[in-house]
This record gives structure tokens, sequence and C-alpha cells, in this order.
């Protein structure tokens, strides 16, 4: 079942890439004090949650565009070793990628490659964070930073 392959293949990359992102900040909840006789008032609750960046059309289209931009020659040859290359990049307010690095690569030719198509890469609908409180706050935009690890040797992951 060779297409079976693939999908698991791309699930794992997907699970991989939702523990690696790096959020600028995460959800938490902030009350104000109340006294031992105070009742409880939602409206009173402050949330701080964020909305992740996304790839238009989803993550398996985001490794598809990879497949289709990647230059098959440089990091897909057979004869390379098996690892891993980490790209870290941002995804700011208007949805563009910026500050492309590698965080750890596997030589400079493949590590160019990956970042030369991360910088190609179309643009995200960008992170949002709802300030205020939960009924009347306002979703604003928000940058946000994306590690991404990428196999090598890399295959074809369009279906």
């Amino acid at each position: 079942m060779p297409g079976t392959m693939i999908k698991a293949h791309t699930v794992i990359q997907i699970a991989l890439i939702f523990l690696i992102i790096g959020c600028k900040s995460s959800s938490k909840i902030t009350t104000r004090e109340h006294s031992a006789n105070s009742t409880f008032d939602e409206e009173e609750v402050s949330w701080d949650p964020y909305q992740l960046a996304s790839f238009p059309v989803g993550e398996a289209s985001l490794f598809c565009f990879l497949s289709k931009n990647l230059n098959s020659k440089i990091v897909s040859n057979d004869t390379l070793t098996e690892g891993k290359v980490y790209v870290k990049f941002k995804i700011d307010t208007a949805g563009k990628v910026s500050n492309v690095h590698i965080i750890r690569g596997y030589d400079v030719k493949i590590d160019s490659e990956i970042a030369r198509v991360i910088k190609l890469m179309p643009d995200w609908a960008p992170a949002l964070v709802l300030h205020g409180k939960l009924k009347t706050g306002k979703w604003v935009k928000d940058t946000m930073s994306f590690s991404l690890p990428i196999k090598i040797p890399y295959k074809n992951q369009c279906p």
C-alpha cells in the first residue's frame, strides 16, 4: 500500500511541525483579583488565545509546495545519507515569509536549496491574537516563528 505510506509519512511530518512550532505567545487566562465574597463574572476574565499562522490550503499543501519547488537533483539524490535540515522562519503580520535561517543543516548545497524554496512560499494567513475580553475583544494580526524539519533525502509529498 504505497499511498498509505505517503499519507502516514505526511501525518507524521505535520505532527512534528506542531511539536516544533515556536509561538511568540501562548494561550493564557488572567483574572482580576476577587475577594472571598465576590462572585465570578465571565466578562471580567481576559483571554489571550492565539490562532496560528497557516499555509494556504493547509499543511499537506505546504509539503506539496516543497516537493514541486525543491530541486530533486540536490535534495532527493539516492546517494544521500539520511538526515534532517531544520529551518526557522517568521510569518509577519501581512503573511509574508521572512528571517529564514537554517538552524541545523545537512550541507551547504542542500541548506541553500531549502532556504531558497522557503523564501519562495506564497503568503500565509497571519497569526491572530485576541486582545481584550472573550466576547468583546478584537483579533489582531501578529508575527509567528516556525521551525520546520525536512527529511533528507526528500521524498515527493504530492498525491
